[in-house]
């Protein structure tokens, strides 16, 4: 009987690890965090802009990079409902979880989930009860998140982030453009004519909105005057398309080049 539960346990264990993946701990990991269904919850937000939306999502990035769960995180950034986060291994050190996808997504949705909605939940608290009747019918539905992993080349992580920005942008402009116009007069129209329609028509210009809300923000580490990094929302984060931006970005990352650069 012992023999046999002894192979019974064998086999349980073979089966839960038959559809384990496990990413390279040779190169940075990001993690991409999407909200699942929050299309349903943007009818309960303010347009364009909602702060309480916009606060929540820039308070789970928070969490997450300083959660001591993703103690490997380095950087992360936070567009729309969407979230990434980068996490490196130092050599001869054991990657957060093992690498493996399914945990790792598993967990960092969780946290992401439980942030996002104590973010959330605690603003509306806070709101007076008649600014509180557009999110009761929000507040009784699901705020969860999924995730997918993937190792990304330290030379493609910037072009990563800016592929984010560049989304954003493009969402943000329509979203911006569906305030003040039918669907069907922006149909066929780029970005740019959008703009200019705002612009001409009603004197609205974009640039005036919050940078969260146009292209995103990044989550990075900074040195106190006392000499402590710690973690901070960059409430003005550029374009990672100019060179200059770039460089920042790689500086950000330049522990991480140098690290598996000198390790191939």
């Amino acid at each position: 009987m012992g023999e046999k539960k002894f192979l019974l346990e064998e086999e349980f264990e073979a089966l839960l690890n038959s559809n384990a993946i496990t990413l390279d701990s040779s190169e940075p990991v990001m993690i991409y965090l999407s909200g699942c269904a929050f299309l349903s919850i943007s009818k309960h937000l303010d347009k364009p802009y909602d702060s309480l939306f916009y606060n929540a999502m820039q308070s789970t990035l928070l969490t997450l990079c300083k959660s001591p769960s993703l103690h490997s995180c380095v950087f992360g950034y936070t567009a729309g409902n969407t979230i990434a986060i980068i996490l490196s291994t130092k050599p001869n050190a054991s990657p957060w979880l093992g690498y493996d996808v399914h945990k790792m997504c598993s967990v960092a949705a969780s946290i992401a989930t439980m942030a996002f909605y104590q973010s959330f939940s605690a603003a509306y608290n806070k709101l007076h009860d008649s600014d509180k009747a557009q999110y009761m019918g929000l507040m009784n539905r699901p705020m969860n998140f999924e995730a997918v992993s993937v190792n990304v080349p330290v030379e493609r992580a910037a072009d990563m982030i800016y592929w984010m920005q560049r989304d954003r942008n493009r969402h943000a402009v329509q979203e911006l453009g569906r305030c003040f116009f039918a669907g069907r007069e922006l149909k066929g129209l780029s970005n740019g004519a959008i703009l200019s329609l705002l612009k001409e028509t009603y004197q609205v210009d974009f640039n005036a909105m919050p940078t969260v809300f146009k292209r995103g923000v990044a989550c990075k580490r900074v040195m106190s005057e006392e000499g402590h990094s710690k973690w901070t929302i960059d409430d003005n984060t550029p374009f990672y398309d100019n060179p200059q931006a770039k460089r920042e970005l790689n500086d950000i990352l330049s522990a991480i080049k140098e690290l598996y650069h000198s390790n191939p």
